[in-house]
């Protein structure tokens, strides 16, 4: 892991993180403050890489029961959400998001409709909304909360630079996705 790269937020000091895909990442054991259970939540999150495979951004909960874990991850064109026992919701897009620039990234999840509704943003624009096939009940493990890794069936790693990672207990709406995207582009 590389501290002290330039990060994504225009005429921000603040630095981010370079992860080299291969074992550094950030963890935070106890997962406290992550919304579990049936709780909405929204993941935010700047990432660059050039790396086309899948790669997890956030991921956290019980990655073997189904609709218990929360991993979202980056796949060249794709943003995919992982839900637990192997299951994966994928967002396909049209142009490559390993194109080595910064992307910001926002997936909402709303616990309101029957099974939930999942969102993402990229860049400040919605990017799809899908419905999991039941409601997610997101169950911590040991691992509590991980960035720029995944520790599913085998071990996955972030190859690239992560910044401002945040995850909230709240389901952020489109014109706050919108106005950080703003914020962090100076536009």
């Amino acid at each position: 892991m590389t501290l002290g790269v330039a990060g994504a937020i225009v005429n921000d000091t603040n630095t981010a993180i370079t992860l080299d895909g291969t074992a550094g990442s950030v963890q935070e054991t106890s997962g406290a403050g992550v919304p579990v259970g049936f709780a909405n939540r929204s993941v935010e999150a700047w990432f660059k890489t050039t790396t086309t495979t899948a790669m997890p951004i956030v991921a956290y909960g019980s990655p073997g029961i189904a609709n218990q874990y929360f991993g979202v991850y980056v796949h060249d064109t794709a943003i995919e959400v992982q839900t637990g026992a192997g299951t994966t919701i994928t967002f396909p897009g049209t142009a490559s998001l390993s194109d080595g620039a910064w992307h910001h990234l926002v997936v909402t999840y709303d616990s309101g409709a029957i099974a939930g509704n999942l969102k993402v943003y990229i860049d400040g624009g919605s990017f799809g909304t899908q419905t999991p096939a039941a409601l997610f009940d997101t169950t911590l493990d040991a691992a509590g909360l991980e960035v720029g890794k995944d520790d599913t069936v085998t071990t996955a790693f972030f190859n690239g630079s992560l910044d401002e990672v945040a995850v909230y207990a709240t389901v952020l709406a489109t014109y706050q996705v919108s106005n950080h995207y703003k914020a962090g582009t100076g536009t």
